[in-house]
């Protein structure tokens, strides 16, 4: 999962400073941690001789702006940090803190049975998309596709363990 983006350097020994990805900043970017290193594209790198994820372990963190300034163990000065610009730091799903009571990470929606009021099924979700007015989910209906927005005006209970979700889908519209 993303977790920040290096924006740039900053400094001359190699500190960058980070755009946080995350709601959980205090948990996932602490000295004494580490994060894997993502291409521009947010997909871990391996190394190339062991296969293992590239690890970058955090030596340093303060805020700066809206971010942070990180330094890494393995970014040594600035010409060094400004070759990591643009590129994402992830971590493992299975690594991220537990969200809070009723709330769900995003990459948990897909696959996750949608039950209606009643309790009967009413599909499971496909995928759900980001918009500037907010999350909508894609759900797969016995009568096909159907789009609801991600709200607490249209889900009213989250199972995680579970996974299933209870919807209050919208009216149909009366013409």
């Amino acid at each position: 999962m993303i977790v920040g983006r290096i924006r740039r350097a900053h400094g001359v020994r190699g500190e960058v400073a980070v755009e946080l990805i995350t709601d959980e900043p205090d948990a996932i970017f602490a000295s004494g941690l580490r994060v894997y290193a993502g291409s521009e594209h947010g997909v871990p790198d391996r190394d190339a001789a062991t296969g293992a994820f590239v690890t970058l372990h955090m030596t340093g963190v303060r805020p700066f702006q809206e971010g942070a300034l990180v330094t890494f163990a393995e970014i040594t000065d600035r010409t060094v940090a400004q070759r990591w610009h643009g590129r994402y730091l992830v971590v493992p799903f299975e690594e991220l803190p537990l969200p809070e009571d009723g709330a769900i990470y995003l990459h948990e929606l897909a696959g996750m049975t949608v039950l209606n009021s009643g309790g009967g099924v009413s599909g499971t979700i496909r995928a759900y998309y980001q918009l500037p007015q907010g999350i909508v989910l894609e759900i797969d209906t016995p009568s096909g596709p159907r789009d609801i927005p991600f709200n607490e005006e249209f889900v009213s209970n989250i199972d995680r363990v579970a996974r299933t979700m209870v919807i209050r889908p919208p009216e149909e519209s009366r013409d």
